[in-house]
């Protein structure tokens, strides 16, 4: 359900380290939502910097591309991307896409472009 909860085995400060990356995250999207690019940027970055690596991590590394490629710096974009990607992730079909048609975008082809 997202809460701290769900992270019992965490002592005190790995619980508050979470909760702080889950507001920096949360504070992006809204941020990003308001059309406030450079705030929700640096929101998304501390979130991911916050974060254990973790699936919730590569969420904010991505929703960090988003505000990256919107903010009209499509290579970082796809660098974060990339980055985030996980083929075993539910929407792992809909990232590679989306790296796919970014990738293409800038370099032409989807030749060298590596997924793992």
């Amino acid at each position: 359900d997202g809460s701290i909860r769900e992270a019992p085995e965490l002592d005190f400060t790995k619980r508050k380290e979470l909760f702080r990356a889950r507001a920096y995250h949360l504070l992006g999207q809204i941020r990003f939502k308001q059309g406030q690019l450079e705030e929700a940027s640096k929101a998304l970055k501390l979130s991911v910097d916050t974060f254990a690596e973790s699936a919730e991590q590569r969420i904010a590394i991505s929703h960090l591309a988003t505000v990256t490629q919107v903010s009209g710096n499509d290579k970082e974009a796809l660098n974060l991307y990339i980055k985030s990607y996980n083929k075993y992730d539910e929407n792992a079909t809909v990232q590679k896409s989306m790296i796919e048609n970014l990738y293409r975008k800038i370099h032409g082809s989807v030749e060298g472009l590596e997924l793992k």
